[in-house]
């Protein structure tokens, strides 16, 4: 199955025109050596942690504890739910057999 109607030879001549007239008109400008020297100073004087810390300690120790405990009542009603479906579908299949069973039993020999 082909995707695309043109075939590769076509893709490509397109894109070498396209880098052509990409080459043409932009230029590579190179960075300021100041911009450089500021950048570089910024990001290694930056203090990582002050940006990172936007809730308190106490905070979040307790958005940890409830999200556990929240994450954990979750998975305790999965799993209720899924038991319960799991006896609904053993339940059925027990009737199921016990018809099929009485069928066979009532048809003379």
């Amino acid at each position: 199955m082909r995707i695309f109607k043109k075939n590769n030879k076509e893709i490509d001549q397109e894109l070498k025109m396209l880098e052509n007239k990409m080459r043409e008109y932009l230029h590579p400008v190179p960075p300021r050596t100041e911009f450089v020297s500021t950048l570089y100073q910024r990001l290694m004087t930056t203090d990582i942690l002050a940006t990172q810390g936007l809730i308190s300690g106490n905070a979040s120790k307790h958005l940890l504890v409830a999200g556990g405990i929240i994450g954990s009542i979750l998975i305790v009603i999965t799993s209720i739910r899924g038991l319960i479906s799991l006896l609904g579908m053993l339940g059925l299949g027990v009737q199921y057999l016990q018809r099929n069973g009485r069928r066979q039993q009532v048809k003379p020999a």
